[in-house]
């Protein structure tokens, strides 16, 4: 990623663990949420480390996710070289 190193910070308390596999367990969204979510996993990024490499706020990515919120073209475009796909692909 043009040289980008991103730290990733998480937490190993039981119950954080336990709420990681909830998340994890949530069936994908249809379009570009379950995109970017399915994309993002495959990194093994959180969703704070796409943010960071895309260059967004990690709110947006969390409610892209959520289909809380439909990103704009220019946030499609970031979203999209971040996780190393054509934004025709994420837009899919």
């Amino acid at each position: 990623m043009d040289g980008c190193t991103v730290e990733m910070k998480t937490m190993n308390t039981p119950l954080t663990a336990a709420r990681r596999a909830v998340w994890n367990a949530r069936p994908l969204p249809a379009g570009i949420a379950g995109r970017v979510r399915e994309l993002r996993e495959r990194l093994s990024w959180t969703q704070e480390t796409l943010a960071t490499v895309a260059g967004v706020a990690t709110i947006t990515v969390r409610q892209i996710e959520t289909e809380k919120r439909k990103p704009a073209l220019d946030t499609a475009a970031k979203l999209a070289r971040a996780l190393g796909v054509a934004i025709e692909e994420l837009l899919a």
